[in-house]
């Protein structure tokens, strides 16, 4: 990802370790890019109560923050290109992406475990919102898996889909790794579409037509029919992918998504790092 300049990660004081840093850390490594380590803090009404100044309380909140964020980082190689923003806000969510519009991040890593609200997450990040699963680097043994759409072609899921593929094919690059796809082809839409049998026996046609579209090995292009959210899980575990990438359209008229299935729905079926592209 030559073009992309900063990676925003959230950092949660509640974790022991702070998974997400050290995954954009590792990818920062090989991409070039600077990290912006962010978090929010904030004291109701109720703990200002308790505080002999208010102004004190928020500057010694700030400090211990900045303190904690300056400690966790320091860590890291010094070729590593890291700073550290604290915010007083009452909404860390808006506070994040307002930060990352900001510094033209690229990228917003966080830890599955601190996220809240996926769907607020999902229709309000500037950009896309790399969420990790599990302390382990991604090795290049691993594919990328990236989730398409290939049988709508309206401009919102073209575009989408050149987004999820552009992204994925940037991230397996960095990591020296091989880059799969993923289509979820669902049967009651064939069906409804008339399709049926004749649908079923083109599915290898179908498969050529993907791998020379998105230039990439039919060996590498993978198709089943059924639903889209148990489909693309269930490749993303068979194939142990190290990121599956898919998209996520913030265009509220549309009924479904890219592939069927949103990145919220997924992530109930799939526990394994996701890449979510808006």
């Amino acid at each position: 990802m030559a073009s992309c300049l900063t990676y925003l990660v959230i950092m949660d004081p509640n974790l022991s370790q702070q998974i997400a840093l050290s995954r954009a850390a590792a990818l920062a490594s090989r991409s070039g890019a600077s990290l912006l380590a962010f978090n929010c803090y904030y004291l109701d009404e109720q703990a200002l109560l308790h505080t002999h100044s208010r102004h004190a309380a928020k500057y010694e909140a700030g400090h211990q923050l900045d303190a904690w964020l300056q400690d966790q980082t320091k860590s890291f190689p010094n070729q590593l290109e890291i700073k550290c923003e604290s915010f007083w806000n009452e909404d860390g969510l808006l506070a994040a992406c307002h930060s990352a519009e900001h510094h033209s991040a690229c990228m917003i890593f966080m830890d599955r475990s601190s996220l809240e609200n996926p769907k607020r997450w999902l229709q309000h990040a500037p950009c896309p919102l790399y969420l990790v699963a599990e302390n382990v680097i991604p090795k290049a043994a691993k594919p990328v898996l990236a989730a398409i759409d290939p049988t709508r072609e309206d401009d919102l899921h073209t575009a989408l889909n050149h987004s999820v593929l552009a992204t994925a094919s940037n991230l397996a690059e960095d990591i020296g790794s091989e880059l799969n796809l993923v289509c979820a082809l669902d049967e009651q839409e064939a069906i409804a579409a008339h399709l049926g049998f004749e649908y079923l026996e083109n599915l290898n046609a179908v498969q050529q037509d993907v791998a020379q579209r998105f230039a990439i090995d039919p060996a590498r292009v993978h198709l089943q029919i059924g639903r889209p959210c148990k489909v693309i899980a269930g490749w993303a575990e068979h194939l142990t992918a190290s990121v599956l990438v898919m998209g996520n359209n913030k265009e509220r008229s549309l009924a479904s998504t890219l592939v069927g299935c949103t990145a919220e729905q997924l992530l109930d079926h799939y526990s394994g790092d996701l890449l979510v592209v808006n």
